[in-house]
């Protein structure tokens, strides 16, 4: 979920050595068995692995991942549906110290338990429904975290249906946060002398994970069965948010020491909307949009230097998206994604729009070749930081058995 700090826009900050460029190279595999038992109940066991690494200015590494997922459905009578299952994941990760970025310890092997249940009660058949549950997860930072949710479906006739849910939900503080060291060369907006102060971040082991507690209402009507329009509306509320805070400065030479905290709370409302049309048997065309707004307490530094790049926005607003899927035979499809991103005024960053493509091609039932080109407008945009995304063609091979 969205979550606030405060952040030096990449503008004005200039990082030692850094040519805001950036190589990333890695691999993902990932296997899936589903054994149905009976009509009222199937598992599914999913293992993946993906190797990332990235190597840029300020700081280079890798990660390694390992996820093992078991997940069982079961019918209970025509009353209850029952989903429970359980997952472990090992994460190992080296990072290289720049004069930017340093990490302590460099490497580190993180184990990851979780489990989780749902019940569906199916109220009044086909009218009202009513899903509870819950997800547990221990990790070795924060320890067991418990994330429950409660929903509701009605649908008094067919074509139209509303719901509402509760939710909580965690961020785990990350490995910058909890044992990183940031050093940053930031140039003080509006001195004339082009004053520069060096600010250095220090993680903090003893962070607690952020919390989120997120209440939702949506609605779903069908016109017809060739159209289907969406709407959600949201108010999320934010606690033990993680913020920057000054613990020492050195006025003489311009040195400032920043450390991470649970300082911070807030709130975010907004809507998300879509609309689905059916053209042919063929192809699918759909619209959405979503406006996200953010109203986050922080602690003030207290400095007029600092606090003159505290930005008062914290994520775009709107979104714009419209994709059309065609299938253009039954082995060839040919997809187009388009989407508008407004400005994001924390960084500095301009609206961008972008176009995707997809074409795929399976010569067998049970395998896809596909050809993905990404950013087709244009070179490249940047997105949240400096770095650009840049144009990109890719393949996959997906192969089913």
């Amino acid at each position: 979920f969205e979550r606030r700090s405060i952040i030096f826009p990449g503008a004005a900050s200039e990082q030692h050595g850094q040519d805001d460029t950036s190589t990333a190279v890695g691999g993902h595999l990932l296997s899936r068995w589903e054994h149905t038992l009976s009509s009222d109940s199937e598992t599914i066991v999913q293992a993946y692995y993906d190797y990332t690494q990235k190597d840029y200015d300020p700081g280079s590494g890798y990660v390694h991942t390992t996820d093992i997922d078991f997940q069982h459905r079961l019918n209970i009578g025509a009353l209850h549906e029952v989903v429970w299952g359980f997952e472990y994941r090992f994460i190992s990760d080296q990072f290289d110290e720049s004069a930017n970025v340093q990490m302590e310890p460099s490497h580190l092997n993180q184990n990851i338990w979780g489990a989780f249940i749902q019940d569906e009660i199916r109220i009044l058949p086909e009218k009202l429904s009513l899903i509870a549950g819950s997800k547990f997860e221990y990790n070795e930072f924060t320890d067991l975290e418990i994330q429950p949710t409660i929903r509701g479906i009605y649908s008094p006739v067919q074509q139209f249906s509303v719901w509402s849910a509760i939710s909580r939900a965690v961020r785990v503080p990350s490995r910058l946060e909890l044992h990183g060291q940031t050093t940053n060369a930031i140039e003080v907006p509006g001195e004339d002398t082009g004053t520069i102060l060096e600010v250095t971040t220090e993680g903090n082991s003893g962070l607690q994970s952020e919390e989120l507690t997120a209440y939702e209402l949506g609605f779903r009507y069908e016109p017809m069965p060739t159209v289907r329009f969406d709407t959600a509306f949201f108010f999320n509320h934010y606690s033990n948010l993680i913020v920057r805070e000054l613990i020492d400065v050195d006025e003489e030479e311009n040195l400032y020491h920043l450390g991470y905290a649970n300082d911070a709370s807030g709130e975010a409302y907004g809507l998300e909307a879509t609309a689905d049309w059916k053209a042919n048997d063929s192809w699918l065309l759909g619209a959405s949009y979503s406006y996200l707004h953010t109203l986050i307490e922080e602690n003030q530094i207290e400095d007029p230097d600092l606090d003159a790049l505290i930005s008062e926005e914290s994520n775009p607003r709107h979104l714009f998206s419209i994709r059309s899927n065609l299938n253009v035979t039954p082995n060839v499809d040919f997809d187009l994604w388009f989407r508008y991103v407004s400005r994001l005024p924390e960084r500095e960053i301009s609206s961008y729009s972008v176009l995707d493509a997809r074409v795929a091609w399976r010569p067998l039932k049970s395998l896809e070749l596909s050809l993905v080109g990404q950013n087709l407008l244009e070179e490249g945009h940047s997105e949240f930081s400096s770095l650009e995304v840049e144009r990109s063609i890719y393949g996959k091979v997906d192969w089913r058995f």
